[in-house]
């Protein structure tokens, strides 16, 4: 399964900022490797400046299983703390290949 996530950040963060932010992104989701049932996690960037787009995807490739160990994990609960407050919106997109 793959366990999309989609992110925006509210307008007071700057392109310039989201890219200093995420390398601290990837490395709190690389975390998530260790989590029985997660085999991968992939990043992506948004890379037009249009205000209707989201800024970051994150894909964690997973067994179906393996959401509620995700959800209950120590790296889900930090990307929440650290950055939830920072979001306009997000939007989470489970699907199978």
């Amino acid at each position: 399964m793959n366990h999309l996530m989609l992110a925006k950040f509210k307008s007071e963060y700057s392109k310039a900022h989201i890219l200093e932010m995420f390398e601290d992104i990837k490395a709190i989701y690389d975390n998530a490797k260790s989590i029985p049932g997660i085999h991968d996690v992939e990043y992506h960037i948004n890379c037009t400046d249009r205000p209707n787009r989201y800024d970051i995807a994150v894909n964690i490739i997973m067994d179906k299983e393996a959401l509620p160990l995700w959800d209950d994990s120590a790296c889900h609960k930090q990307w929440k703390s650290d950055y939830g407050h920072m979001l306009e919106s997000k939007c989470i997109f489970d699907y199978e290949d």
